[in-house]
């Protein structure tokens, strides 16, 4: 819904059976039928908007980012497809080990880079 690079920009997520909305984050299984993790992909490879699932919003839809009331871009696109894994979460108040820097979670679900050439079930 709205007209990508404003904030009404929206990407719902649609059920294939039913054509229902659904959210991202919730709905979809984390992991796939068989082997491998689902991948929900905000920013797609060679796109610069800086998109995200919205944890606010009813649903989840995927929104351009926002800082200070402007909208979010990289410099340049990005040559991976980037996104989050859905129904998980990182919490904000636990502190992570050595191998993260002792950092705590973002509130948001976990992040997750996918470099491959070929489209698989992750």
């Amino acid at each position: 819904k709205g007209k990508p690079g404003t904030s009404d920009f929206k990407m719902e997520t649609v059920e294939n059976e039913s054509g229902k909305q659904i959210s991202a984050w919730h709905d979809i299984p984390l992991f796939c039928e068989g082997e491998g993790l689902n991948m929900v992909v905000e920013i797609p490879k060679y796109t610069k908007a800086k998109m995200e699932i919205n944890t606010k919003l009813e649903l989840n839809p995927i929104v351009q980012d926002t800082k200070k009331g402007v909208l979010r871009d990289y410099h340049g696109p990005i040559f991976w497809n980037y996104g989050a894994l859905p129904q998980t979460w990182e919490d904000p108040n636990e502190k992570g080990g050595e191998e993260v820097g002792y950092c705590c979670g973002d509130n948001d679900p976990l992040d997750v880079v996918e470099i491959g050439s070929e489209v698989r079930c992750f």
